[in-house]
């Protein structure tokens, strides 16, 4: 007999009532010794295949299509503790994204449902309210992408239109008026988008042909633009084609080319864009990284995966998100050497590496324990296993509640 993990002990403890766990036979067999067989046989392994974090938080989806929080999601979430997770109530998700107040959930079905801080419509729902528990924007079909920003989001249509709401004293939604928007409303004059990527300041719409159309914030040249203009409209970056993928930070962006190259603009205030001797990059500028197949970006960091599956970070080490064992920022690629990665993905200040046998490694930020582990900061990539076991427990005591509560209800 195999005792259960303290923490996972207290894990679960902390989101199940004392009868709750009394009465879950299928995973652990006494509460007071939890002592269980084998918690891995008893308890259906499911993959995290996208991780999304904020200062505070992470949340997990799951291949199910099932969503986790962990830490705390600012003041419009009521979270039972910052060490634990949340189970929210939803299914058939394929997509999250997360800002510092909001969080957008792209269901199967192609429609959206969100959750948190709405004081700029940002939650697309015709009002100005906040949400605690995820809601469905109604009437809001045929959505492929979603982007959660700083009080605004974006959503790529399965037409090739792009949709937005949210704050825009600024003009900065590109929908060609400066008032706030608390439905989706759709840019004018843009069609045959593929892909969208958005940070706080700024937009980046990819074109089915390899073009891209940039607007927002551009104080340190992240549009490519070649000047520091801010722009209200969607604007195309003269003569550059051939890109097929973008990844934007705070200030800054990456295009990865048609021959896997990389190209990069903006800040590069702490060597984001693995450039040396230069503060910003006013025009898309090639970098001397090798033949890359995937790439993400946090606040000012940046995670490059390569063809032969290696994988680079450089850029801001303030939480050691580049895995690197120190604090120190750098604009020198710094090579993570995790085998077997199966994709990438960057948020806040956490790198997150999926491997192909379905664990999710994770470093950087920690403070409130959104990783699932005791140090405040992870300075290398670490295996989450022991977050995996939380999630897969919870998920099924979770499941069987609602199972024994539907039951209940019938019998009444």
């Amino acid at each position: 007999m195999q005792k259960l993990p303290v923490d996972l002990l207290q894990g679960i403890g902390s989101y199940l009532s004392l009868p709750d766990l009394n009465s879950v036979k299928a995973s652990c067999r006494f509460f007071n010794n939890f002592y269980c067989e084998n918690v891995s046989n008893h308890i259906k392994q499911r993959k995290i295949i996208q991780a999304v974090a904020g200062h505070s938080y992470v949340a997990y989806l799951r291949e199910n299509g099932t969503v986790f929080l962990k830490g705390n999601f600012d003041k419009y979430i009521s979270t039972k503790n910052s060490i634990f997770l949340e189970v929210l109530k939803l299914n058939d998700v394929q997509q999250i994204s997360g800002s510092e107040n909001h969080l957008l959930f792209l269901k199967k079905n192609r429609t959206v449902c969100m959750m948190g801080g709405n004081q700029n419509g940002e939650l697309g729902m015709g009002n100005l309210t906040n949400y605690s528990t995820p809601q469905l924007i109604p009437d809001f079909r045929g959505v492929i992408k979603v982007i959660a920003g700083q009080n605004f989001s974006l959503f790529l249509m399965e037409n090739g239109t792009v949709y937005t709401c949210g704050a825009n004293k600024w003009g900065e939604l590109g929908v060609g008026d400066e008032n706030p928007h608390s439905v989706p409303t759709k840019l004018p004059n843009v069609a045959d988008i593929i892909n969208i990527a958005a940070s706080d300041t700024h937009r980046i719409l990819l074109k089915r042909n390899g073009t891209v159309l940039v607007y927002g914030g551009n104080l340190e040249g992240q549009l490519g633009l070649g000047d520091t203009k801010y722009r209200e409209q969607p604007t195309q970056i003269p003569g550059y084609s051939e890109v097929i993928d973008v990844a934007v930070g705070n200030s800054y962006t990456i295009f990865l080319k048609s021959n896997n190259k990389i190209e990069v603009c903006g800040s590069n205030e702490y060597g984001q864009l693995s450039l040396y001797n230069v503060k910003e990059v006013l025009i898309p500028t090639a970098t001397f990284i090798g033949s890359v197949v995937a790439m993400a970006a946090g606040f000012s960091h940046t995670v490059f995966q390569l063809e032969n599956g290696s994988v680079f970070t450089c850029g801001n080490n303030q939480y050691g998100q580049l895995g690197n064992a120190n604090r120190q920022s750098s604009n020198n690629l710094f090579a993570m050497g995790v085998p077997d990665v199966a994709n990438v993905s960057a948020s806040g200040n956490n790198t997150f590496l999926h491997t192909k046998n379905g664990l999710i490694q994770g470093n950087g930020d920690n403070r409130v324990g959104q990783l699932g582990l005791k140090e405040l900061d992870i300075l290398r990539s670490t295996n989450l296993p022991k977050l995996n076991d939380w999630i897969n427990v919870l998920e099924q005591l979770s499941d069987k509640k609602n199972h024994d509560q539907n039951t209940n209800n019938k019998k009444t």
